[in-house]
């Protein structure tokens, strides 16, 4: 392995195009990310059907896509509409924007 850590690449793109939600964007795009050698080294690619493209353009297709662009505007979800790959990262990573509790941590 090349050493990319991809879920941080995607958090670092989904906070560079504006996501109110970073980290929920990053896991609902993590299993079409892939790491591809390059002669400018390791670059982390999307997945979008069968072509590549760039985290930059994932992410501002994501950002015009109806049931993912209100992670980057601050707004509402409506659970309803979301889908459950969504709604799955969404839970693990911000729970509140479903009206959920965090887990709380005894030590």
């Amino acid at each position: 392995m090349t050493g990319v850590n991809v879920f941080e690449k995607a958090t670092e793109a989904a906070k560079k195009a504006g996501a109110a939600y970073p980290e929920a964007v990053a896991e609902y795009i993590q299993d079409r990310l892939s790491v591809v050698d390059s002669l400018a080294g390791p670059t982390v690619m999307a997945r979008n059907g069968l072509e590549r493209e760039s985290l930059d353009a994932a992410m501002a297709r994501l950002k015009v896509t109806e049931k993912v662009s209100a992670l980057f505007t601050d707004g509402k979800l409506d659970v309803r509409t979301i889908d459950f790959d969504l709604y799955q990262a969404i839970r693990k990573h911000n729970p509140e924007l479903l009206g959920l509790r965090h887990k709380r941590r005894f030590v």
